[in-house]
């Protein structure tokens, strides 16, 4: 491995993390191959910027779109359900296509959004076709082409170490893209032509960086028809295929649960400040903590511990949700008393970091597990496709409980449904460890039969 993919200025920050060099160089990667990933990585962070903006700067951000509350929300829901049922034909896409060009293209059609953003003319139903797009572009058929890519990036012996380090560096851009948008809007005078500009410099950063990618990302050759239609009876093949492998729905039913929980973190702040009466500061000192600090640090370490201690993140994950269970166990059992504050956040605080543990690693089981690398693409979106299915119910079931049963018995409900999915987890950590054992699994299958080109 080279130095230089550490050089890079925008880079430096990983320096400072004790452990960077070793995960670079555990994944087995040349100079070229490192700036790859950071293309990707980057790019899957920058793209949300068009409306994650709103965590920072929601109020302006609303102005400026001159939107109501309700139909922002209206907005991401049309996003939400778009990224989900698209997920059903981006099974096929993802083997059809290449993910160099899925990625770039959706780069540059996400920052092409962004101008009409800016552009002084935004209407809600103009939005909600904007919600619609960003369905496709940024979920539906932009993630399995990012997942596809750092899959067949790393060794199958690093997958865990590959995507904790995506998670952290996609942390990293996130909080770069927030202090510069802030620095922008505040340096104007706090006015809605200050997130403009921000919004603006974004959309041209993601035009860039399609570019990039399209560039110096290189094509998969996994499919062996000569022909479009051979190509395309090819990649229907493939997902057939995809949907006979076991392990690949137990993969996705442990993701399932850890983006179920994920979702209801959101949840810890107001239930702090409403239940346990923590002041408004605190609260904002953890919701800080654990949105950023948490994500930067969990992702790489859950990486480096399921490759080096566990020898597999099935292993790790296996263990994360046992963990998880014995502290939403606790949680619930636990008086909800003054004196009991502090040792209730530390548990939350701890929860979290399990939390985004497990989203650092919980796609590398599927290069662990033996699925095909040239069918990664159909893998990746049948997995997304079942990590993401609690977007569909699990904010609205939430907030019913909490509406339905006030003060703290919806909290805990919540926390026990939190602790039943973890147990779902858990089991189906065991049997895809179960079938790993009995296969022997070290590689990829197939690999051994005709080594394909990899992204």
């Amino acid at each position: 491995m080279t130095k230089g993919g550490f050089q890079h200025e925008s880079w430096q920050a990983a320096n400072q993390i004790e452990g960077g060099k070793a995960m670079f160089k555990k994944l087995k990667l040349d100079g070229k191959i490192i700036r790859q990933f950071l293309i990707v990585c980057i790019g899957s962070e920058a793209i949300y910027f068009m409306y994650a903006i709103r965590n920072v700067l929601y109020e302006p951000y609303r102005e400026m779109l001159g939107l109501s509350h309700t139909q922002i929300g209206f907005v991401l829901s049309m996003m939400g359900m778009i990224a989900f049922f698209g997920g059903i034909p981006s099974a096929w896409v993802l083997n059809r296509f290449s993910a160099r060009k899925l990625q770039s293209i959706n780069l540059v059609v996400t920052g092409l959004t962004g101008f009409y953003l800016i552009s002084g003319h935004v209407t809600y139903v103009g939005m909600l076709i904007v919600g619609v797009i960003w369905g496709f572009s940024m979920e539906a058929f932009y993630w399995g082409a990012v997942t596809k890519s750092i899959r067949c990036m790393a060794p199958d012996d690093a997958q865990g170490i590959a995507f904790g380090t995506m998670e952290f560096t996609r942390g990293c851009v996130n909080m770069v893209l927030s202090a510069v948008a802030t620095a922008i809007f505040i340096g104007m005078g706090e006015t809605v032509g200050g997130i403009q500009l921000a919004l603006g410099l974004a959309a041209g950063f993601l035009i860039l960086m399609g570019i990039l990618t399209f560039a110096f990302l290189p094509e998969e050759d996994f499919l062996k028809a000569d022909t479009a239609a051979g190509k395309n009876k090819e990649s229907f093949k493939g997902v057939v295929k995809c949907l006979k492998i076991p392990q690949l729905w137990l993969v996705g039913l442990m993701g399932m649960g850890v983006y179920a929980v994920y979702l209801g973190c959101s949840l810890f702040l107001p239930f702090l400040q409403n239940v346990m009466a923590v002041p408004v500061s605190l609260v904002a000192v953890f919701g800080i903590a654990s949105s950023n600090w948490v994500r930067m640090a969990s992702g790489p370490i859950s990486g480096l511990i399921g490759n080096k201690l566990f020898k597999s993140s099935a292993s790790l994950m296996r263990i994360l949700f046992l963990g998880g269970m014995i502290i939403l166990g606790v949680i619930i059992a636990v008086p909800k008393e003054t004196n009991m504050v502090w040792p209730i956040t530390i548990l939350l605080i701890v929860l979290q970091v399990f939390v985004y543990m497990l989203r650092g690693v919980y796609y590398a089981p599927i290069g662990e597990s033996g699925i095909p690398k040239e069918v990664s693409g159909s893998a990746m979106a049948v997995a997304i496709l079942l990590i993401q299915s609690p977007m569909l119910w699990a904010f609205a079931f939430y907030g019913w409980l909490i509406d339905r049963y006030p003060g703290s018995k919806g909290y805990m409900m919540m926390f026990g449904i939190m602790l039943g999915l973890y147990a779902v987890g858990f089991i189906a950590s065991c049997i895809l460890l179960g079938i790993i054992k009995r296969k022997g699994l070290k590689v990829n299958m197939d690999e051994a039969e005709e080594p394909a080109s990899q992204v």
